[in-house]
């Protein structure tokens, strides 16, 4: 279970308001709030871009264990990311007749859309006050198709409600009533659009702290739940987005759903299949291998060919046997353009690896070969400042046992399009503050 997720959004949409998502060739085009912009209400401009970008590769690191948790976890619950803060986007969303507004955070290593209700029996303090259900709420009935997806479900007697249980790490849970509503979004010309008779958990008892101003959770990942499983053929089972980097504080990312959220234009794109591994949420790919300048480490055919390609996870989280060969590639390449140059070690241990920023480095770039698919990642894709250092993006799994991710940082400005219909991921260099 984990946050990562990896999708936390704002809405413009090309859609009819009759349906789900109207006449098929519309798109629905959500802003993704990172919660360190300005545009969110988690921003603190008392805090550095360089503790803001160590606190989010703990929340990578811990993304990272999570995931391991989850993969080796023999409950028969299902099990989501998503945990207290670590989280990295929000989206808003109107429910109900009388357009109750929530900000949610966004999973992609989850399926279940859910929000605080009343009554609240046990829930988490929030600003606003619960979501009270209206005349258009339904309750589904225990025998539902999306009731039998939970393990840990039950029937209320006499009205023969499906009650589910939704586990998380570290304790976390959500246990309410599954039903429908319609669902609003904000769209490009000011209008609310609909998503009528959308399921989602009415959560009653919610033991998890995401703070006082997020009310719930949209899961974005593989299951019948999902944000983009209940669209379904209705979007033609094709969604894409598109990251900024952090530091821009006034831009927003962008998800877009639809036919039209295919990769459009001239631009380049590679295509890779997607390696499903039932029944997780997460999406899979299979990484070949990794090219560090002239130099390539080979991973086809390999226990570490499986990689999650999360954009809720900020840092690339690489496998030890995988990691160890990179940086020993990258310090022996920028040695050898001057020997006087060492890597530095990060007083904090956030990062693995990194340099004096005084440095005059030439970074070998690196290509990740994912079966069929070569992405070329630009530097900013895999160094960053922090406070006097240069430091990569991509860290160290501490389990042999682990499962690598592909992280945020790599994707940034990247057009990402997953087409769930032929099993692909394509990738598309783009400028995405202009997405």
């Amino acid at each position: 279970m984990h946050r990562h997720i990896f999708i936390s959004i704002l809405i413009s949409l090309i859609v009819s308001i009759q349906s789900l998502v109207g006449e098929k060739g519309n798109v629905i085009s959500i802003d993704l709030i990172h919660r360190d912009s300005m545009l969110s209400p988690f921003y603190n401009r008392s805090i550095s871009p360089s503790e803001l970008l160590r606190r989010a590769v703990l929340r990578s690191l811990s993304h990272a264990n999570n995931f391991n948790s989850h993969m080796h976890s023999k409950a028969k619950d299902i099990q989501s990311e998503v945990t207290r803060n670590e989280f990295e986007y929000l989206m808003k969303i109107y429910i109900g007749e009388n357009h109750y507004q929530a900000l949610a955070l966004v999973s992609t290593g989850s399926q279940l859309v859910w929000i605080q209700c009343d009554p609240c029996k046990d829930c988490y303090e929030q600003d606003a006050p619960p979501f009270k259900p209206s005349n258009s709420y339904q309750e589904l009935p225990y025998d539902n198709e999306f009731c039998r997806v939970f393990e840990k479900r039950s029937r209320v007697e006499p009205s023969n409600q499906c009650e589910y249980k939704y586990v998380y790490e570290k304790n976390g849970f959500t246990v309410g009533v599954l039903g429908t509503e319609t669902f609003y979004f904000d769209s490009a010309n000011g209008e609310l659009v609909s998503l009528p008779k959308f399921v989602f958990g009415c959560g009653h008892k919610n033991k998890i702290k995401f703070g006082r101003l997020v009310q719930g959770v949209v899961g974005l990942g593989r299951g019948k739940l999902s944000l983009i499983s209940q669209l379904g053929s209705d979007i033609e089972h094709i969604l894409s987005y598109c990251l900024v980097s952090r530091s821009e504080k006034t831009k927003v990312s962008k998800l877009k759903i639809g036919q039209k959220a295919k990769i459009s234009g001239g631009r380049r794109r590679v295509s890779t299949p997607l390696s499903f591994e039932d029944p997780s949420p997460y999406y899979y790919l299979t990484l070949e291998g990794i090219s560090v300048g002239t130099k390539k480490i080979v991973t086809k055919n390999t226990r570490h060919s499986n990689i999650i390609i999360d954009s809720g996870t900020v840092m690339t989280v690489l496998h030890p046997g995988v990691y160890d060969v990179l940086e020993k590639l990258i310090i022996a390449i920028i040695k050898k353009s001057d020997e006087n140059i060492e890597p530095t070690k990060d007083p904090s241990g956030t990062f693995s690896l990194c340099y004096d920023k005084g440095f005059n480095i030439k970074f070998p770039t690196l290509i990740f070969h994912f079966s069929g698919a070569d992405v070329h990642l630009k530097r900013r894709n895999t160094y960053v400042q922090y406070f006097d250092y240069i430091c990569m993006t991509i860290a160290r799994h501490s389990s042999n046992d682990a499962i690598s991710i592909f992280g945020s940082s790599a994707q940034v400005n990247f057009e990402v399009e997953y087409d769930l219909n032929q099993k692909l991921v394509s990738f598309a260099q783009t400028d995405c503050s202009q997405y």
